[in-house]
């Protein structure tokens, strides 16, 4: 399930069970935030748990999420993907991992031995399983962690990994869970967040019960059960196997060998029907065949699976034949070597294939052509295909020192090397710009291979190309006619792949302000010139009246320095924290956690009688924490950790709207979340007194408000609008229906969940409202419409005309049971009501005719397949205070009710 809510906190809330391993009777998925194998359902980023060398126990510190049981459990198995970094290769570093279960959170602050279980595992004893197919290391570690009642617990497993030679260690986090978010405890406090802080996100851990499922309630196989010992035939040795175990029944935990019959189920003893049943099929012939592909591209029929496998060929399955598998051989790569091979067969002689291609007309030899700045290949302008897999590190390696903030890490990464001579005098762009391309690293030199003028990981030019992938390189330099610039294009880390590379001549650069170490600011230079008197370029079209240069870092507030309307920079980086710290009550679902949080101080005396914004809105800024005071230092009026998602900002950033008075003075005290610093600019915006819109009051309208003094009021905001073009009686947004429940208003605590079909995204989202009704004509439900940026971990705004699945329920104890009917890709009405919510998202109203008849349980769900963007149904004040959502396999009841109308 995915969530946006006045908190900014979201996830990924949905739950995959997966059974893995190979036992007689195997254990049962209790709690899983792992999900599928593929690793699609887990995160690249690591929440740090380990235990470290003796020398600093200050540091040991464990990540932990939450789960519950209904009933006592043993839990044999702990998984986790674990990760690291500073120095962390692979899980071959670590010498034992612990598994621990506490009561709290706050237990694990006093210690990291579980206080309600806990369990050493011996690194020998562990297992990274192979198959996993994302991010980090899937451990699989056998326990024995017994919990002697039922209710909510938190597990974490700790691995203990030296880090002087081996770096740090944690876990990895989950796009799945319960909306309940992870913790981390560090009792020595050598982190310096204190025993314990939340996270931002859930982990990818998995326990397993030992609770065992009896294998005698499993079907026998249906073909060939007599085929005691599976050797492919009935015969003797299956007739003596059942003769040595007569008489021996189950005992729970495993069938009796010999238990053949009788089908489906056997009855889990061996007599005379297991007998019987052997003779019967006395000589069958049990094998099971299938088509074969051999790596030449040559399909046969009828072929055993060992036997396929034996010459090489991948094997289609039983009972396939060469009308439904794909066999074909193309152009396959072996050093300077092609052969005609399948792409399976290509693989696994460490070659790379080529699907188009045929050996006959291509050359194997020309892919390694640059991978020297010695055969650097000869570009023009426009774009060149490239691939690095077939290339070698070159050295010397780049020095990074000109770039790097912008990610070049560029290892001993393979690379592949181009020369390029321009016609004319001007400013080019170099830029690895291909959607279907890699995380590229880009080195540009002049006049020869060691002359290094420019290097970039992670393109932050304004305005750069469209269809990139997430990462890639961009360069724009000056380059002179008749000169010759070596491009050398590596990858991140050392990754490599196929891409393209663009040369373009742009126009000149505009000009913009510098910065110089003194603080002083200089307007219209462009970024050469800058960046030739030793200056800090702030962008094209930046000016100098913006606050660009001047630095703000007033320790306290009896320094704090004086701000007017607009931006002004400030850097806690050598700040101390002030004290008395802030009061946190005033905005606890915010997100301030300020801790003992460095801050800076600053004072801004109010220019009008109004609403004005302050604001930490800032893309290269850091997680901030905002407070203001007015009159003095001490009197608290407001505070804000995390502000609406805006794009133009970065992910966490901080905004507060205050009622000001002239002449007043107010105090501005920024500071990070749990004691984070970095750079910044804050913003004073008096625009909020100028953006008014109408007002709906209950049934009333009041015009020309702004939005802080509307929601104070406990009315809904229509933002540009006026009282004339805006509805306020809500009723007319459902005139004929007979059962109403209307979206809760902007004031209250609000929420959206997603309800969305999308296949190519991999999301399946169920909601449903309980309606208990007769009849239905047309149906109208309310919500707003966003995307999910997975590898931004980020909500944005999307505009799609949906279609929608609506389903019907019968009543299965206050939840919804057996499927009714089901109406796949209806089309619905889109009607903008022009409510915004958080300032942002506009509600829409979607009007559904469709005929349904004893509805009980009605889920809508919008049909989002390629569109890249979800319905996420709005909340109701109105209702029984219960909805449902379906995850685990199951539907769970929500403490809400979903907005929706229905006419009969």
């Amino acid at each position: 399930m995915f969530c946006w809510r006045k908190t900014l906190y979201t996830h990924f809330l949905f739950v995959v069970f997966v059974l893995i391993g190979n036992l007689t009777a195997t254990a049962d998925v209790v709690f899983d935030q792992i999900g599928v194998m593929d690793g699609s359902s887990v995160g690249n980023s690591y929440a740090s748990s380990q235990y470290f060398e003796s020398t600093y126990p200050e540091y040991d510190i464990a990540s932990l999420d939450n789960f519950s049981i209904e009933t006592p459990l043993s839990f044999n198995r702990i998984e986790c993907v674990v990760g690291g970094w500073n120095g962390f290769e692979d899980p071959t570093s670590i010498t034992y991992f612990q598994g621990n279960i506490y009561g709290n959170p706050e237990d694990a602050s006093q210690s990291l031995i579980g206080n309600v279980a806990s369990w050493n595992i011996d690194s020998a004893d562990s297992v990274v399983v192979d198959d996993w197919g994302g991010f980090g290391f899937l451990i699989d570690c056998p326990t024995t962690l017994i919990i002697n009642q039922s209710g909510e617990f938190w597990v974490s497993l700790i691995p203990q990994n030296d880090f002087g030679p081996s770096g740090q260690t944690g876990i990895a986090n989950s796009f799945i869970g319960d909306d309940v978010p992870a913790m981390q405890a560090n009792p020595g406090e050598g982190f310096g967040f204190g025993p314990l802080q939340e996270l931002k996100s859930e982990l990818a851990i998995r326990l397993s019960s030992g609770v065992v499922k009896d294998p005698c309630k499993d079907p026998l196989p249906i073909q060939c059960s007599s085929d005691v010992n599976r050797d492919g035939v009935v015969s003797l040795p299956d007739l003596l196997i059942v003769i040595a175990n007569w008489g021996a029944c189950g005992d729970g935990i495993n069938r009796p060998e010999g238990d053949v019959a009788p089908l489906p189920n056997g009855d889990c003893c061996v007599n005379l029907t297991d007998l019987l049943a052997v003779i019967s099929d006395w000589s069958a012939d049990c094998n099971e065949y299938g088509a074969c592909c051999l790596s030449q591209g040559k399909c046969i029929e009828n072929v055993l699976e060992e036997d396929c496998v034996l010459n090489g060929g991948v094997y289609g399955g039983h009972g396939t034949d060469c009308t439904a598998i794909e066999c074909v051989a193309a152009a396959c790569c072996i050093e300077s070597t092609c052969s005609q091979l399948t792409e399976s067969a290509c693989i696994d002689a460490e070659g790379y294939f080529f699907e188009a291609e045929s050996c006959g007309a291509f050359d194997c030899s020309s892919l390694s052509n640059g991978d020297e700045c010695s055969n650097a290949i000869n570009v023009t302008e426009g774009q060149f295909s490239f691939n690095t897999n077939y290339m070698t590190p070159s050295t010397p390696f780049p020095d990074d020192k000109v770039c790097a903030s912008t990610n070049l890490n560029w290892g001993e990464s393979a690379d592949v090397w181009f020369v390029f001579t321009p016609v004319t005098n001007g400013y080019y762009r170099i830029s690895t710009c291909d959607q279907e391309s890699y995380d590229t690293s880009m080195v540009l030199y002049e006049g020869n291979c060691s002359t290094q003028i420019a290097c970039n990981g992670d393109s932050e030019i304004e305005g750069d190309e469209e269809g990139c992938q997430l990462y890639y390189s961009s360069i724009q330099h000056e380059l002179l006619p008749q000169s010759e610039y070596y491009i050398r294009v590596g990858g991140w880390k050392g990754a490599t792949g196929a891409g393209a590379l663009t040369i373009s001549l742009v126009p000149d650069p505009l000009p913009g302000a510098c910065c110089f170490e003194t603080g002083s600011c200089i307007d219209t230079l462009i970024i050469s010139e800058c960046q030739n008197f030793g200056g800090v370029f702030q962008g094209e079209e930046s000016v100098c009246s913006d606050g660009v240069c001047h630095v703000i870092t007033s320790d306290e507030c009896e320094t704090a320095e004086q701000v007017f309307i607009g931006a002004s920079s400030f850097d806690t980086g050598q700040s101390t924290p002030s004290e008395p710290f802030p009061d946190e009550l005033a905005c606890t679902d915010e997100f301030l956690n300020w801790g003992k949080s460095p801050d800076v101080w600053m004072y801004w005396i109010a220019t009008y009688d109004g609403i004005v914004n302050f604001s930490t809105c800032d893309i290269d800024s850091f997680d901030t924490s905002l407070v203001v005071y007015e009159s003095n230092c001490l009197n608290q009026i407001a505070c804000n950790g995390d502000g609406y998602p805006n794009a133009d900002c970065q992910t966490y950033y901080s905004s507060i709207n205050v009622e000001v008075s002239l002449g007043e003075t107010y105090y501005i005290r920024i500071g990070g979340w749990q004691g984070t610093i970095g750079e910044g600019k804050l913003i004073i915006d008096d625009s909020p007194t100028k953006k008014v819109g109408a007002c709906c009051v209950e049934d009333s309208c009041l015009d020309s408000l702004p939005e802080v003094s509307c929601l104070n009021s406990g009315g809904t905001w229509h933002y540009s609008m006026e009282c004339d073009s805006v509805t306020c009686d809500e009723s007319t947004l459902c005139e004929d229906a007979f059962l109403t429940q209307f979206p809760m208003p902007g004031s209250e605590d609000w929420f959206a969940g997603t309800s969305a079909s999308d296949a190519i995204q991999g999301i399946d989202y169920k909601r449903s409202e309980f309606i208990d009704v007769e009849s239905i004509s047309t149906l109208r439900v309310f919500g707003i419409q966003l995307r999910f940026d997975e590898k931004e971990y980020e909500w944005y705004e999307c505009d799609a005309d949906f279609t929608f699945n609506v389903r019907n329920y019968a009543d299965d104890d206050g939840l919804p049971g057996d499927l009714i009917e089901e109406h796949l890709d209806i089309h619905a009405t889109k009607i903008e009501t022009g409510i915004l919510y958080g300032g942002v998202y506009e509600l829409i109203q979607w009007e559904i005719e469709l005929p349904l008849v004893n509805v009980e349980h009605l889920s809508v769900q919008s049909a989002s397949e390629g569109l890249d963007c979800w319905f996420l149904w709005m909340n109701s004040a109105d209702g029984d205070s219960t909805s449902s959502r379906f995850s685990n396999g199951k539907w769970n009841a929500e403490p809400y009710d979903l907005s929706i109308c229905v006419d009969e």
